[in-house]
């Protein structure tokens, strides 16, 4: 009887750990994923107030640049979430698209701080889009599916030649 008990306690000791390690990633990825939803919807917020800016207005461009410069705050702080195991795949995608949306900042700025730079707001644009193309493939893992439209056949877009 005394074996018995001692492998019943055996057991329910390997159990309670296995349930707490079970709870521990459950509580990561609900964690991950309700800081990626918020994440989501400050990004597309952020998408609509730039949409919204009165092109004719004196403080347009000045207005354009902080919710870029929002947005690329709001990127940075996503590549920095801890990502779950069982989304360990966006981990990479998470950085690049923060590198992205950086480099697209970068040239936002240079392309309406001062005189005009036509060569800078293209390059901020392809940054951009590359940017959006991670959160594309973020968004298809996060939901399950599985996202090979990423060309990475641009990923030098950044540089200028100047």
């Amino acid at each position: 009887m005394k074996k018995f008990k001692h492998k019943f306690y055996i057991v329910f000791i390997i159990c309670l750990l296995f349930l707490s390690a079970c709870s521990k990633d459950t509580d990561e990825l609900k964690s991950y994923k309700e800081n990626m939803e918020t994440f989501f919807t400050n990004v597309s917020d952020l998408n609509e107030k730039i949409n919204a800016i009165d092109s004719s207005s004196d403080d347009s461009t000045t207005t354009l640049l902080s919710y870029l410069d929002e947005m690329n705050t709001l990127f940075t702080d996503m590549s920095n979430l801890d990502v779950p195991e069982y989304f360990e795949a966006v981990k990479d995608v998470s950085k690049d698209a923060a590198d992205y949306m950086n480099i697209a900042n970068s040239y936002y700025h240079k392309a309406y701080d001062g005189e005009f730079d036509e060569d800078a707001l293209s390059l901020a644009n392809d940054n951009y889009e590359m940017a959006n193309k991670r959160l594309k493939t973020i968004i298809s893992v996060l939901h399950g599916e599985n996202d090979s439209s990423i060309d990475d056949s641009s990923t030098n877009v950044s540089v200028m030649n100047e």
